[in-house]
Order: structure tokens, then C-alpha cells, then sequence
């Protein structure tokens, strides 16, 4: 009787620590795992940045020019981001966009939804993870079911950055 009760309290212990745990973000590994199965077939165009292309890129924008304003909002606005990687898919047969949809779905499942934009019969998603203590976002996926294009970045990315540029434009 002992070692029930001792398991029952086990038992409520783990389900008590999982229900307070924090959204899950979009795994890099998931998403990655999708655009390489999928990147060789017909119709299929995928685009995936490395940290060492980023980090080139970053370098590239900071020599090209750190005296423009918008240059300097476009370093902080990267600072964090460790890779990209883009997934089109509209160009390939119905069956094989219904799988991939199927599969990307099944990867943002019990993502955190940040924010929804509607237009012209389509929806785009954004998720993330957003920590309120630094104002960042941490691996950011905008995904359009609709158009069949799904970007990934990963890393983190100051809010305070992304209001900056969307205030000069």
C-alpha cells in the first residue's frame, strides 16, 4: 500500500510539473527534418542558411554600412538570428502538397501563436516564443498554408528592433 501511494504521489508530481511547463517553440531539428525530405521533389524549393552564411551576411551589412539608420536597425534586428531556412511548395502536385501541409501542421502543433494576418483568402502565421523579461522572440516560423511557404529563423529577435523599422517605414 505504501509503494502505491508513493507512486500516486510520483505520479501527480509529473503531471503537475508538466501541465506548468512553458509552450514549446518550433524545433529546428522538425522543421529541417521536413525540408530535407521533401526538398528534391518536383515542384519543391527550399533555401536554408547556415550559421556560417549568417554570420557572413551579418559581417557583409556591417562593412557595407553602419553609418545608415537603416543598416544599424537591420544589425540589431539580426544580431540574434543563427540560421534561416524557406520552404516552397505551391508549384508541386495536390497529393504531395497535402502531405507536406500535413506534416508542417503537425510540426507548429502546440507551437505558441503570436499573431494571425488575413488577406486575400490566405492566413499568415507567425509563432514563437516571446520572453517578456528581454522583449526577444526565439525561433520565429511565419508559415501561409495557403501559398504553401514556410520561413524558419532561428535564434532570437528583439521586438524593440522589429518596431524601429516597421515606425520608419
Amino acid at each position: 500500500m505504501r509503494k502505491l501511494l508513493i507512486l500516486l504521489f510520483l505520479a501527480f508530481l509529473t503531471l503537475n510539473a508538466s501541465a506548468n511547463r512553458p509552450v514549446r517553440t518550433a524545433s529546428r531539428a522538425r522543421l529541417n527534418a521536413i525540408v530535407s525530405e521533401f526538398q528534391n521533389y518536383e515542384g519543391v524549393e527550399s533555401l536554408h542558411f547556415g550559421w556560417f552564411v549568417t554570420a557572413a551576411a551579418k559581417g557583409a551589412i556591417r562593412l557595407a554600412g553602419s553609418a545608415d539608420s537603416d543598416s544599424r536597425a537591420a544589425i540589431a534586428l539580426l544580431d540574434g538570428v543563427k540560421d534561416f531556412t524557406f520552404l516552397e511548395y505551391s508549384d508541386c502536385d495536390d497529393y504531395l502538397r497535402e502531405r507536406i501541409t500535413r506534416r508542417i501542421d503537425r510540426a507548429l502543433d502546440g507551437c505558441e501563436l503570436l499573431m494571425e494576418m488575413h488577406g486575400d483568402g490566405s492566413a499568415v502565421r507567425l509563432y514563437g516564443a516571446y520572453d517578456d523579461r528581454s522583449g526577444k522572440v526565439r525561433d520565429i516560423v511565419v508559415y501561409d498554408a495557403t501559398d504553401c511557404a514556410l520561413i524558419y529563423v532561428g535564434g532570437k529577435v528583439s521586438m524593440d528592433a522589429v518596431g524601429r523599422i516597421l515606425a520608419n517605414d
